[in-house]
């Protein structure tokens, strides 16, 4: 699954917006959407894309299947679309954002075969957060009492892992891109 937001300026990447503009960080964006769209694509696992606001038809994105998010914060709208997959038949479910430059078809594939031994698997992000979480069966802990969009993310996610008792693989650290310190030095280059 990979979550997604709609690709409007003003509303995507709102943070590193306020340090080069709405319409550079719209560029941005759409950057890291086609390369997420390319990691999936190129790691041929079935995918749906969630979207934020309205369902978008792109071919970029291949044969995935599209839904919206449903909930009122983020961990109820992953929450929710983890449900949605398992009642759907599903024995292995990951999910992604699409704001990881760093992601690539082996960490999605490292993923998977870490559920064959692993109860959950995350991927962390150097902010804190996580930019793949995967299970074998929807955990709804997980997703309740986390401080969202906050450097607690990883920590109260693997403290509430423990609690329950699940076994957890990490995958290697990569960076999110959230704030201008988040970009390299070259990002002009690559997405404007």
């Amino acid at each position: 699954m990979v979550f997604v937001k709609n690709a409007v300026a003003g509303q995507v990447k709102t943070r590193l917006a306020r340090h080069i503009g709405a319409n550079n960080a719209l560029k941005v964006y759409q950057g890291l959407l086609a390369h997420t769209q390319q990691v999936v694509q190129q790691s041929g696992v079935p995918t749906t894309v969630f979207y934020n606001n309205h369902i978008e038809q792109q071919p970029a994105w291949g044969k995935a299947q599209t839904a919206l998010q449903q909930g009122h914060d983020l961990g109820q709208r992953m929450y929710n679309a983890f449900a949605q997959a398992f009642q759907g038949g599903a024995g292995q479910v990951c999910i992604i954002g699409s704001d990881c430059p760093g992601i690539a078809p082996q960490h999605i594939t490292q993923a998977f075969q870490a559920l064959q031994s692993h109860d959950l698997v995350l991927g962390p992000s150097q902010d804190g957060g996580y930019y793949l979480l995967g299970m074998r069966q929807p955990h709804k802990m997980l997703f309740q009492n986390i401080a969202w969009s906050t450097p607690q993310v990883r920590t109260q996610t693997l403290a509430a892992a423990q609690q329950a008792g699940l076994s957890v693989l990490e995958l290697p650290v990569l960076n999110d891109v959230d704030t201008i310190n988040d970009l390299p030095p070259n990002w002009q280059q690559l997405y404007l």
